[in-house]
């Protein structure tokens, strides 16, 4: 079996277990993604403008078509879960209604801007070859931007959340000794990821003979959304366990008033290993090596 290819995620698991900052890995992450998007729609540009035969090329060729749902959205200077919101449904033929709408309006607001309006005059070069942006096109690359940038950066927050989550417990599990899904005898201690309980799933539950021992969350966020963690807490029943990289004074005390524990991920080993030691549970973690 080919071995898995070391990537931004792994990167990030590693930062948290070192205790260092995982963010600028986030921000790096991100930046990159952004500017290969940006690239890609300069070259779209460019492209469709040089071949025009018409005033009205954003329109028609970028939005109306185009096969590529993302661009028709992101070109028509809105993002996906904007249009979810107003149309219920993001099927590509609606999209492209609304987005060509969308373009009208923003076109025809810039149209009316006073004459003393800051206009931007956008110059693209590629491949020796030059065209300049209207201002009507200039100020829909700069929506373009900002909301594929928007786009971009919310979405490798929801990725990290889900990757790096399950590869960071599966990580600190091995460490502890604890082995993945039922053995074929039910005893000693083992962990099952994705566990719906009583209509809800948590990322991991931890069993020692047979029996549940603690139901755990992860949640990788900064500070935190407090709606996000309120969400995270829901799911868990008391005397489980909260995993997150940093949480308020104030959500940490709502967590425990529900007699949930709360971990930091930096401390995450010592502290799961003190957790299941109370609670009897043998592990093999041995503090004195390295890890």
């Amino acid at each position: 079996m080919a071995e898995e290819k070391h990537t931004y995620i792994d990167d990030i698991v590693d930062a948290i277990f070192n205790n260092q900052n995982h963010r600028k890995i986030v921000l790096k992450e991100a930046e990159r993604r952004i500017l290969e998007e940006t690239s890609k729609i300069f070259e779209k540009i460019f492209t469709v403008k040089s071949n025009a035969s018409s005033d009205e090329w954003w329109k028609n060729e970028l939005i109306l078509n185009n096969s590529n749902k993302k661009e028709v959205i992101w070109f028509g200077g809105l993002n996906a879960k904007t249009v979810f919101n107003i149309l219920g449904t993001t099927k590509i033929d609606k999209c492209k209604q609304l987005c060509s709408e969308n373009y009208e309006v923003i076109a025809t607001l810039i149209k009316e801007l006073p004459f003393d309006f800051p206009k931007p005059r956008i110059e693209l070069v590629w491949k020796g070859r030059k065209i300049v942006l209207s201002d009507v096109e200039s100020i829909m690359l700069i929506h373009v931007l900002m909301v594929m940038a928007k786009t971009i950066t919310g979405g490798i927050w929801s990725e990290i959340g889900k990757q790096a989550g399950e590869k960071f417990l599966k990580r600190l599990f091995k460490m502890l000794g604890i082995t993945e899904n039922m053995p074929s005898s039910p005893t000693g201690i083992w962990y099952k990821l994705n566990v719906r309980e009583e209509g809800r799933e948590k990322d991991a539950v931890i069993y020692y003979n047979n029996k549940r021992v603690l139901g755990i969350e992860i949640k990788i966020l900064g500070a935190g959304n407090p709606e996000i963690v309120d969400e995270a807490i829901s799911r868990l029943k008391e005397g489980d366990v909260f995993l997150v990289d940093s949480i308020t004074e104030l959500m940490k005390r709502k967590a425990e008033e529900k007699g949930i524990k709360v971990i930091l991920l930096s401390t995450a080993l010592r502290d799961l290993y003190e957790l299941l030691k109370e609670k009897g549970i043998p592990t093999k973690i041995n503090f004195q090596k390295k890890i």
